[in-house]
């Protein structure tokens, strides 16, 4: 059984000679740098070895090998560390990193697609020069200080504080939670209230939080709990602010204004999930393999969720084309970025539903030490709810629509 198009063919951008040159390039490059026999067995379906790879997969040190070698962040410019090349440049390391089956990039995500625009757009020379190319690099590794326990989809809510020091710094106290990748983070995006008395939109401060000088030794005032999830794992984290230090030269952009920085950062993370492959192996190519193998694709609840995947897949391909288009432009991320986002978390989560339900006796029983795949089945289903809240959430990106994009009231 096979889809009536490939739609990946029909929008794939005309390549220059240059840019294709750049693309042969990469692919050598991580033909060479994935474990031995990865490309084969994903080429292959074979999701034995490919369960066994990723299970000593190792996040840390594929974004800093990215990093080394120069492909973090191509289209940046020279002098904070990139190679000067364009966005299209950029989206075809994505896109043949997401064509090699290679597990969902979150440090690259962080760092290159949020922290990094936002200090272009808002940093100081100095900050600019200081904190950009140790990104660029993969050396330093960054989380994101936004949500709290009483502050998620209402973000500016946040009451975490960080007050004045007389050598000008600020002392930061408060709580964060669902933190990603705070147990490797050197810095962190920090928003705190440096003015209580302001309204909830104002008297916010983007900070620059120095978290720790090497893994072991985080710095003073700054404590982690990892959270476990219901797919067994601990990938989030509350962070406990007891006193951080930051300097003043730490603050981006205007001290008590930073929610025109936060809405810099939040635009470029919807960008960046939007058109990330949040793919652990089975994308559809995989689904129709199990479904041929399996002789069901006459079946009609078969066909009717592959027509639905396929639908939701190519809307989400030609809407990333038009938005790379509009950045190939000049254009800045706009609130359309919110319609690709949500369209991710429908089509992710529709795909590992179906993978779980083609499964049969599988996605029933896990059996996490077997030779099946049942395990992979139920971790990409259950991290697959997450989608529809990381990256803001659905209900709340849908009131953007509404408002920004269609106009309406915001209260009828």
């Amino acid at each position: 059984m096979k889809l009536p198009l490939d739609i990946s063919s029909v929008l794939e951008f005309e390549d220059t000679i240059a840019r294709a040159a750049f693309r042969d390039e990469f692919r050598c490059w991580l033909a060479d740098a994935l474990p031995t026999g990865w490309r084969a067995a994903q080429m292959q379906g074979d999701r034995g070895r490919m369960r066994a790879y990723r299970k000593v997969w190792d996040e840390v040190a594929w974004h800093q090998t990215m990093g080394e070698a120069g492909y973090l962040a191509v289209h940046w410019p020279t002098e904070y560390g990139g190679r000067g090349l364009s966005l299209a440049e950029h989206f075809a390391v994505q896109d043949e990193v997401a064509r090699a089956g290679v597990p969902m990039m979150g440090l690259a995500i962080l760092a290159v697609g949020l922290c990094g625009p936002t200090i272009m757009e808002w940093g100081t020379d100095e900050q600019k020069n200081v904190y950009l190319p140790g990104i660029a690099s993969g050396r330093d590794i960054w989380c994101q200080l936004f949500s709290e326990p009483g502050a998620g989809s209402d973000l500016a809510s946040v009451t975490t504080r960080a007050d004045r020091r007389s050598d000008g710094g600020f002392a930061v106290r408060g709580q964060k939670v669902w933190t990603s990748l705070a147990q490797h983070a050197r810095y962190g995006m920090l928003l705190a209230r440096t003015d209580a008395a302001a309204d909830k939109h104002h008297g916010l401060s983007w900070m620059i939080a120095s978290l720790r000088d090497d893994e072991a030794h985080p710095r003073p005032g700054y404590t982690i709990r990892p959270l476990r999830m219901i797919t067994g794992e601990a990938h989030f984290n509350e962070v406990f602010l007891d006193g951080l230090l930051v300097g003043q030269d730490e603050v981006l952009g205007p001290v008590d204004a930073g929610w025109r920085v936060v809405r810099t950062t939040l635009l470029n993370e919807r960008m960046a999930i939007s058109g990330a492959s949040f793919d652990q192996g089975d994308n559809l190519a995989d689904i129709l393999r199990a479904v041929t193998e399996r002789g069901i694709g006459t079946d009609p609840y078969v066909r009717r969720a592959l027509a639905g995947l396929f639908v939701d897949q190519s809307i989400r391909d030609i809407l990333a084309h038009r938005s790379l288009e509009r950045k190939l432009a000049g254009a800045p991320p706009g609130p359309e970025e919110s319609i690709n986002k949500i369209l991710m978390a429908r089509f992710n989560q529709a795909r590992t539903e179906l993978n779980l339900d083609l499964a049969g006796i599988e996605g029933v029983v896990v059996d996490h030490d077997g030779p099946q795949p049942s395990a992979d089945l139920h971790f990409g289903y259950l991290r697959a709810r997450a989608n529809s809240i990381e990256g803001g959430t659905v209900e709340v990106l849908r009131n953007v629509i509404a408002e920004r994009l269609l106009g309406l009231p915001k209260s009828l």
